[in-house]
């Protein structure tokens, strides 16, 4: 009898800690049917936290309230899941651009200033009468200034040219007797070329205040 009351015994400790065990289990239940046997450690608005029974020390699972249909918990209580969707307020919606864009209208840089046939078209695509009146007014003084650059930048490499042959004239005329007038040569030469170099940095300076200027305005 006593083995047979121990044997008893025994089997009645192993039932209790399985019962023990089973008790202590959450059940957690997948809306794709899926059901994981846990240890639920934490359960918030949108989302719960918990462990796996054969892993009380591994790591914590998070899992969102969305996926998930119910949660049996060991004492029996049963927590039904609700969809929780975090709506996000509405913004209205705004577009802001970094510079005002008008139809037809492109932007230009200062390189497209100089060809003559592109700023025609650029000028016949502006919007605005007003504004492409005054572009035109621009366009008119560039190709001026242009020209008077291209003139006396010209006379200047050409005089400039001339003065080394007059210089040379002038010092065999003045060697054999011609004379100290032979000096105004290379000296008007050299003359004219310096006062053409000056004009035509003088024009190119101006040309490139009206390019800038066509530019600017262009762009507003």
């Amino acid at each position: 009898m006593t083995f047979f009351q121990n044997k008893s015994s025994l089997f009645a400790a192993v039932l209790l800690i399985i019962s023990s065990q089973c008790i202590s289990q959450d059940t957690i239940f997948y809306k794709n049917a899926t059901k994981v046997v846990a240890i639920v450690k934490e359960v918030s608005q949108t989302e719960v936290q918990y462990k796996k029974v054969d892993m009380p020390d591994g790591p914590m699972y998070i899992v969102s309230k969305n996926d998930l249909t119910k949660i049996i918990y060991k004492n029996g209580y049963t927590e039904e899941i609700k969809s929780t969707v975090v709506e996000t307020p509405s913004q209205p919606f705004t577009v802001t651009y970094a510079v005002p864009i008008s139809e037809g209208k492109p932007t230009i840089s200062y390189s497209d200033t100089r060809r003559n046939s592109k700023l025609k078209v650029l000028i016949n695509k502006h919007p605005d009468e007003s504004v492409k009146t005054t572009l035109i007014g621009y366009h008119k003084s560039m190709r001026s200034l242009k020209a008077g650059q291209d003139v006396t930048r010209t006379v200047a490499v050409v005089f400039g040219a001339l003065t080394i042959p007059a210089s040379v004239i002038s010092v065999f005329a003045i060697t054999f007797g011609g004379g100290d007038s032979w000096i105004a040569l290379p000296v008007t030469t050299g003359a004219v070329a310096l006062v053409c170099t000056a004009a035509a940095v003088t024009l190119n300076i101006n040309l490139k205040k009206k390019r800038r200027a066509f530019v600017n305005l262009y762009n507003q």
